[in-house]
């Protein structure tokens, strides 16, 4: 006999009232298998219309679980498999609340303003202090801040080449380039790049169109004389130490990001590869 092994999961819904700290002090219909779906937007549908019947007696709480076995029926109570897999969801619940907190401060929101309607308690519904809350989710919620991240700069690279021509994102990757470290991140839903490019290098990148003006005629604003005699006299009495200058360009060619694989840092650390036929 063949027997042929499962290759999607199932969703599960089943009922949560009695759930409790441990599977054995679980009550009620807590693991009860009420429907089966290989679709987790039909389960989520279902599980909604059984939470919010009109009628009070097929009112039931339940949540869609994720399973990857197909052998369980409905009607079936099997508490000691859903109970660690509805754990796991109810700590993702407390790591997304935390994840907000968190990205709230971190764009500029007070910590008070942050956390002012924010009531606390653990995956098993017990009230915590912030501090025992924070502490204990900290660590998830920063991970789910990382894929988060990871996720907006797939999104924001994908808007990118949507808006160019896809040839020209392969022909990049293949033809010659400058490489410099970069950092990637996100502004408005758009991709940047922050990166340390030599001077040498750097002017190749641009085109005048008249090679013969002085470069205060060649300016975009008007050239402050003592201004850039205080940077010419910085960069000339630091030579070894000086800080580059911060430009921010456009550049006309596809350009190719080679992230890093570094934990930590959502693939925003890498080399940035720019054709040498570019202009700025």
């Amino acid at each position: 006999m063949t027997i042929f092994k499962r290759k999607y999961p199932m969703f599960y819904r089943v009922a949560t009232e009695g759930f409790s700290y441990s599977v054995e002090s679980c009550r009620g219909d807590f693991g009860l298998v009420l429907g089966r779906h290989n679709d987790s937007y039909a389960a989520s549908q279902a599980a909604f219309k059984g939470r919010t019947s009109s009628n009070a007696l097929k009112r039931i709480e339940q949540t869609v679980i994720e399973y990857n076995g197909d052998s369980l029926k409905v009607g079936e109570n099997h508490r000691e498999i859903f109970w660690m897999l509805y754990c796991d969801l109810r700590v993702g619940v407390q790591a997304a609340r935390c994840a907000d907190v968190i990205e709230a401060i971190r764009t500029g929101q007070k910590a008070g303003e942050a956390c002012a309607n924010l009531h606390c308690f653990d995956e098993f519904g017990a009230d915590m202090s912030f501090d025992d809350w924070f502490a204990k989710f900290e660590k998830s919620a920063l991970e789910l801040l990382e894929e988060r991240d990871f996720n907006r700069q797939k999104m924001a690279e994908m808007k990118a080449k949507q808006a160019s021509v896809v040839e020209s994102f392969q022909q990049a990757a293949s033809e010659y380039t400058y490489s410099f470290p970069a950092v990637k991140g996100i502004q408005a839903n758009k991709e940047f790049y922050i990166a340390q490019v030599p001077f040498k290098y750097l002017v190749k990148f641009f085109t005048f169109a008249d090679e013969t003006l002085p470069a205060e005629l060649r300016a975009q604003r008007v050239v402050n004389p003592a201004h850039a005699r205080d940077i010419a006299d910085y960069v000339v009495s630091n030579r070894d130490s000086y800080v580059l200058p911060s430009l921010t360009v456009s550049v006309n060619a596809s350009m190719v990001f080679d992230p890093l694989n570094v934990g930590g840092l959502a693939d925003r650390l890498g080399v940035l590869r720019i054709p040498v036929d570019a202009t700025l």
